[in-house]
């Protein structure tokens, strides 16, 4: 089912990301298929490689937790937190480490994309 959630979540993430990207400049299929195709490559090895495991280690420490409640926010914190360290260790492999903005904006791309996995394995799990 990890493996399902981080597929779905990456074609979520690469058709957010085209959509957003695409809008300014919609003269080119090329472009909108190139984007789209990095995107999802990047995104679902990024979520194979380091979001699965975490994911793992994650629902196994909050899973002790008494109420869904209790578990549901324990998650999305953990998740959070998780994201945006594999945003900016994302951002310091492709040498960009220097630029706070930037390492500001991965962060939240990878609480974003983190959040974005959660909630579909919530989901599936339904």
């Amino acid at each position: 089912m990890r493996f399902l959630s981080a597929v779905l979540s990456a074609f979520i993430v690469a058709i957010t990301i085209v959509l957003v990207a695409f809008i300014p400049n919609p003269a080119d299929d090329r472009i909108f298929f190139t984007i789209f195709v990095s995107t999802l490559l990047i995104s679902g090895l990024i979520y194979l490689i380091a979001g699965v495991p975490i994911s793992i280690l994650i629902d196994h420490l909050i899973k002790k937790l008494r109420t869904s409640w209790q578990r549901y926010i324990a998650g999305l914190c953990s998740y959070s937190i998780a994201g945006a360290i594999v945003g900016v260790i994302v951002m310091i492999l492709f040498g960009q480490e220097n630029e706070l903005h930037a390492i500001m904006i991965m962060a939240l791309y990878g609480t974003i994309a983190a959040n974005i996995y959660y909630h579909v394995q919530l989901w599936m799990k339904k």
